[in-house]
């Protein structure tokens, strides 16, 4: 009995460890770009090195060339690569398919590179967006662009869960700072007097060129340069090295989610949250100080009708208090007439006006019995 137990945990710990090795999986989305801009590509544009390094890592690679952007297509894989065109904007289902793909599934979005018009209506979800100038460098210039337009980057912000610090330098090939808020913080940034050609960055603001925002187990991370990874360019510098890096960060980032620190988007998910609570909060005070008005109004109508009662009640009283004056004036001539004083002079007076009445049918009897006679 104890053998079969360990062969089943024996057997429950190898498929554990073969779930736990599959290698991971990266597709890249390139549609509307031109074949030797493709992640396959051995030109110098192309991107056929990156493939390689990420193949000998274990990596399995695919490419996007065409089609619509799903979460049925995306639910495969781990990381995805999106090579934005001018030439194709994401549609607002695309979009929504994207944030579910990180939100949801807990999967790795890398923007690499592109303009604003096409990836902010994405990368501004997560607290990211693209600014249209170009950056300008000249004391960390190369060679070949005195200018300043292509120059050297040398400062990595340390970043929990996205840590960077084997890296010194890697090159950056011309392209637009970014302008984070919310969740994203920056983990590459041009120097102290690096700066934006219309005015956004200005020296000293250390312009940041990538960046991260976690969201829960997934992630997503934008750079402004996309030449950097290009065959061309990826030997130079700590470029390849920098690029390996991000990839290993990514592909860890479900992995490392207790390790790292609590993300602002976590953070702004409570404000979030309190602020509901609040908002409840508020339509409760609101109701009982409508509760506590209607209460009023009506206590106020009893105090009228209390009022109204009370001038009646005083109407009443004064009315009752003058038919008592007249009540007591009639007892008083009442009393006169029941007095025995009273009485006995009324019936003597009663009296003589009988016997004068007496006496004068007596008188007139006579004269008429003249008359007669």
């Amino acid at each position: 009995m104890k053998r079969i137990g360990l062969v089943a945990v024996s057997f429950l710990l190898l498929l554990c460890s073969e779930a736990s090795a599959q290698p991971k999986k990266v597709l890249f989305f390139e549609a509307a770009l031109a074949p030797a801009d493709t992640t396959f590509s051995a030109e110098p544009a192309g991107y056929s090195k990156l493939t390689a390094m990420l193949r000998a890592a274990g990596t399995l690679v695919a490419s996007m060339t065409s089609g619509d952007i799903t979460q049925q297509k995306l639910a495969p894989y781990d990381i995805v690569v999106l090579h934005p065109s001018p030439e194709r904007p994401l549609r607002e289902d695309e979009v929504s398919a994207l944030v579910w793909f990180v939100v949801q599934k807990g999967g790795a979005v890398f923007v690499h590179g592109g303009t604003a018009k096409i990836v902010n209506p994405f990368i501004e979800i997560f607290g990211v967006s693209m600014d249209a100038s170009d950056l300008v460098d000249i004391t960390s210039a190369m060679k070949e662009s005195p200018a300043g337009r292509k120059f050297v980057l040398t400062r990595f912000p340390p970043r929990s869960g996205f840590e960077l610090a084997e890296i010194k330098n890697i090159g950056f090939y011309g392209g637009a700072p970014l302008v984070l808020s919310r969740d994203a913080v920056e983990v590459a940034t041009g120097d102290e007097d690096c700066y934006s050609d219309n005015g956004l960055y200005s020296i000293g603001s250390f312009p940041p060129v990538a960046a991260v925002a976690y969201v829960g187990r997934g992630v997503l991370f934008v750079k402004s340069d996309r030449t950097m990874l290009s065959n061309a360019c990826i030997d130079a510098y700590q470029n390849a090295k920098w690029v390996k890096t991000v990839f290993e960060r990514l592909a860890a980032a479900g992995e490392t989610e207790l390790e790292r620190d609590r993300s602002l988007f976590g953070l702004r998910s409570q404000v979030k949250d309190l602020e509901g609570n609040l908002k409840v909060s508020t339509e409760k005070q609101t109701k009982y100080e409508s509760d506590l008005t209607a209460g009023f109004e009506k206590v106020k109508g009893l105090q009228n009708s209390l009022q109204a009662a009370e001038k009646k009640n005083e109407d009443l009283t004064a009315q009752l208090n003058t038919l008592e004056a007249e009540r007591n004036k009639l007892l008083e001539r009442l009393d006169m007439f029941i007095n025995p004083d009273n009485l006995k002079t009324a019936a003597i007076g009663a009296g003589a006006v009988l016997l004068v009445i007496f006496l004068a049918g007596v008188y007139l009897g006579r004269r008429t019995m003249r008359g007669r006679a």
